[in-house]
């Protein structure tokens, strides 16, 4: 399962003998995947590496569950029988009863499973429901999820945060959508819907702090050669025949830091953790796709 998916590029060469920075080409794509492509979920080899932990029980809990409050808390507890206690958060304001009930319903879907298969158990309750999930479901699962991967990360004894992501899997094709972004991409809409960067700051980048990083290290949607992405809010960009516009810089977090010692520094400088944007037209993008400005 792809619970978050990022068109990437890996940086290439653009227009032989071009100097006008407002024109390049998109490179090669990639999708990330929770878990590397070789292991595919439910492959025998994702289940050869399940852990003999199990989970025993799970339980929801309301707190402030008054008339008169504002804000009704739901919290979930996943207990296992080798003493390691995960908690969720499946909050969702004016239905907390029925975010609880949900909850105790996807107990048969958890107790007796291993906490480690986090991806697993949220396709199982997402897919595996009889009707589309909502703002019901959808919290429920949350809180659960939560809890699995407090669990997964207190087993592995590291902060979720370095838990999440995973490798990159090559692609030379995406689908761009118009308004929400990257197709099959969890996190949709709004204005960031996809993230870009030039391969040409990237190289500048690994020069400055002596690295040799690939640009899908920077984990961005998009990577574009012969495109100048520094101060362009606002500018629009063609992608082949897709339309983004550029609506800010891409600040960079304390990953890149543990990338490459100075990394993260020299990034929030000139744009150099790229840009994000949202889609104006949509359609499909690939490898050699030409990339222009429009102003």
């Amino acid at each position: 399962m792809r619970r978050r998916q990022f068109l990437t590029g890996l940086a290439g060469a653009g227009f032989a003998g071009m100097a006008d920075p407002g024109h390049g080409r998109a490179s090669n794509a990639c999708v990330c995947a929770m878990l590397p492509a070789q292991n595919a979920l439910g492959a025998d080899a994702f289940r050869g590496v399940a852990s003999k932990i199990k989970i025993t029980n799970m339980k929801a809990f309301g707190v402030s569950l008054t008339p008169d409050s504002d804000r009704p808390y739901v919290f979930v507890k996943l207990e296992t029988d080798a003493g390691v206690v995960g908690w969720g958060e499946g909050t969702l304001e004016g239905k907390a009863g029925a975010v609880i009930a949900c909850v105790d319903d996807f107990k048969e879907f958890i107790l007796g499973s291993d906490p480690m298969q986090v991806e697993h158990h949220w396709q199982s309750m997402y897919v595996h429901t009889f009707y589309r999930a909502g703002p019901v479901i959808g919290s429920a699962i949350s809180g659960i999820d939560q809890a699995l991967w407090d669990i997964r990360g207190k087993v592995l004894g590291l902060p979720v945060y370095k838990l999440l992501g995973g490798p990159m899997d090559p692609k030379d094709s995406a689908l761009l959508e118009a308004g929400r972004g990257l197709a099959g991409n969890a996190d949709r809409g709004g204005r960031r819907q996809v993230t870009l960067l030039s391969s040409e700051r990237w190289d500048e980048l690994m020069a400055e702090v002596g690295a040799s990083l690939e640009p899908h290290e920077r984990r961005a949607n998009l990577v574009v050669s012969g495109i100048v992405l520094e101060n362009t809010r606002g500018r629009v960009l063609r992608i082949g025949e897709c339309r983004v516009r550029i609506n800010g810089e891409t600040r960079p977090c304390e990953l890149m830091e543990e990338a490459a010692v100075g990394l993260q520094e020299a990034m929030g400088r000139r744009w150099g953790g790229g840009v994000f944007a949202e889609v104006l037209d949509g359609g499909a993008v690939a490898v050699g796709d030409a990339v222009t400005w429009e102003n």
